[in-house]
């Protein structure tokens, strides 16, 4: 290992030696060449410090570089005001729940004045069955994939629109009450790192860093029947326990079913490599 520091020997008017190191000038007060051999001198471009005549220091480097190269890497977090999933943007995506009441409660009505039968009980259940096949677009979500693509975020790599809830949450009250994500946005993926891009939140995070992917039903909310959600636990980010992200392109329930499942496959790859990544490195 060879450490090199070039500088240049010139003399001006005032009869000093004056040595160049990164454009600047000083004054040559001692003669290096009697101290460490002509070899070593400071004339042209010779080297002026050895680290073959420093052992230790040598083995001293060497070991900090091997420190630096092991360290782990830290997830990023960006966190901003919203601009786009704003309060105003939550409540008009919660309207769109009244497209999927409007249909039950007009089933309702009809079993009123029709005589008390089998149709009193199958017309609420098919109803109830019809809307939960548009579940998705009954949450907002054609609103929600109009927000992330008003952002004009970067969606060249393959990924998925989503939301993210952290945990703790970032979002609190009467907002974290009526939306459950704390913010839309698009995840994608690299080699190394899974990465968000968000209205507020940025992320990125090393697949070594997720601890465990597990699934998480939606709740009532998605009337147990939407995709699930998909938790994460993570290390190495500062108040960051977990992180949740539920899939929201789908307009239906099937599409949101099979939208879950792929991008469950995908975290789960990805953190899979990074572990057998780390297997054979320890065994080298």
């Amino acid at each position: 290992m060879l450490t090199t520091m070039h500088s240049k020997e010139c003399k001006l008017k005032d009869g000093h030696t004056w040595l160049q190191r990164g454009g600047r000038l000083r004054r040559r007060t001692e003669n290096l060449s009697d101290k460490w051999g002509e070899e070593n001198s400071c004339s042209g471009n010779r080297r002026i410090f050895d680290l073959r005549c420093r052992p230790g220091l040598a083995r001293l480097l060497q070991l900090s570089c091997l420190v630096q190269d092991a360290s782990p890497s830290i997830g990023d977090l960006e966190i901003t005001s919203p601009k786009a999933f704003t309060s105003a943007a939550i409540f008009v995506i919660a309207g769109c729940g009244v497209l999927l009441v409007a249909p039950v409660l007009v089933s309702l009505m009809a079993v009123t004045v029709i005589k008390l039968g089998v149709l009193t009980v199958l017309i609420p259940l098919l109803t109830i069955a019809g809307t939960a096949y548009f579940l998705p677009f009954g949450l907002g979500n054609p609103i929600v994939k109009k927000l992330v693509r008003s952002r004009n975020l970067d969606t060249s790599r393959d990924g998925f629109i989503v939301q993210i809830t952290m945990s703790p949450r970032i979002r609190t009250g009467l907002r974290a009450l009526v939306e459950d994500a704390d913010d839309l946005g698009y995840l994608s993926f690299t080699e190394t790192d899974l990465v968000f891009q968000g209205d507020s939140v940025r992320l990125r995070i090393p697949w070594s860093q997720i601890t465990e992917v597990r699934p998480q039903n939606i709740g009532w909310r998605g009337r147990y029947l939407y995709g699930s959600r998909i938790k994460l636990t993570v290390a190495g980010i500062t108040n960051v326990e977990a992180l949740t992200f539920c899939e929201r392109s789908s307009l239906l329930l099937p599409t949101s079913k099979r939208n879950t499942r792929k991008l469950r496959e995908r975290i789960s790859t990805g953190k899979d490599a990074a572990q057998t990544e780390e297997k054979s490195r320890g065994i080298q």
